[in-house]
């Protein structure tokens, strides 16, 4: 399957499951972006053109788009906060139901 095709597709699942995971455990959530955003503060900050003996880790070839992939998965759950915050009344009942089960239904006007 052609990559170009591959990756948007599994920015859209990945990044609705985080957003799920997010909506339902808000602080492990928080730790792992921590984690994440530790992690990825010490990989951007570790020089990588060093010389190597034979060839490069197994790891780096796709070790740069990974990072990139991470920060548009992190732009993607905040997208989808920040429709949340703002989506027609009529959109509420199962956004909710999706991803806030144990959240009262608002009330009605």
């Amino acid at each position: 399957m052609n990559a170009l095709f591959l990756l948007p597709l599994l920015t859209v699942v990945f990044g609705v499951l985080l957003y799920w995971v997010r909506s339902r455990c808000r602080f492990w959530y928080g730790v792992c972006e921590l984690i994440a955003a530790v992690l990825l503060v010490i990989f951007i900050s570790v020089p990588h053109q060093v010389a190597y003996i034979d060839e490069p880790p197994f790891w780096e070839p796709w070790a740069w788009s990974a990072v990139g992939w991470l920060a548009g998965l992190y732009v993607f759950v905040r997208g989808m906060d920040n429709i949340g915050q703002d989506l027609p009344a009529s959109w509420l009942p199962l956004w909710r139901s999706l991803f806030f089960p144990s959240t009262p239904p608002a009330p009605t006007s």
